[in-house]
């Protein structure tokens, strides 16, 4: 592991009560055609390891494949799904890729336009605006996935 390193001492916890499971390079690349983007290696390598299965990491999260269609378009939903609210609606552009959701409305995304190999972490909020919310994908995996487990050992 080159960007979740600090992941590794944590596989065995990860996988206790629920499986973890990667997807091997084939599905990544085809995740590529399918969405149309170069996905940053940072995320490949989240996906190599927990791709289909999180385990322990995420667990109030929708982090896996599975989900990443249903991610994208429940953002769209919710982005429209309140025409009260007044001032600029947030938009999603098609470069944004939404790789998990926290409870069905607050969605995760990286901007892959920018060409980061460890891409900052935007938020889609319930109010529809979108604010950063960590400044790197390893980051908000270790911040929002590893540190709730390690807190949980306690």
């Amino acid at each position: 592991m080159k960007y979740l390193f600090f992941l590794e001492p944590y596989m065995e916890i990860f996988g206790k009560y629920e499986k973890i499971q990667g997807i091997s390079e084939t599905e990544i690349e085809n995740l590529e055609i399918e969405f149309k983007i170069i996905l940053p290696d940072a995320y490949r390598e989240y996906l190599f390891f927990f791709g289909k299965e999180s385990g322990q990491l995420f667990t109030a999260y929708y982090t896996e494949i599975k989900y990443l269609l249903e991610t994208r378009s429940e953002a769209i939903a919710a982005l429209n799904f309140d025409d009260r609210k007044t001032g600029p609606k947030a938009s999603i552009n098609e470069k944004y890729f939404l790789f998990g959701q926290w409870q069905g409305y607050v969605f995760y995304f990286f901007d892959c336009r920018e060409n980061n190999q460890d891409p900052p972490v935007y938020a889609l909020m319930d109010n529809g605006t979108i604010i950063l919310h960590k400044p790197s994908f390893s980051i908000f995996i270790k911040d929002d996935g590893l540190n709730p487990v390690i807190e949980s050992l306690e």
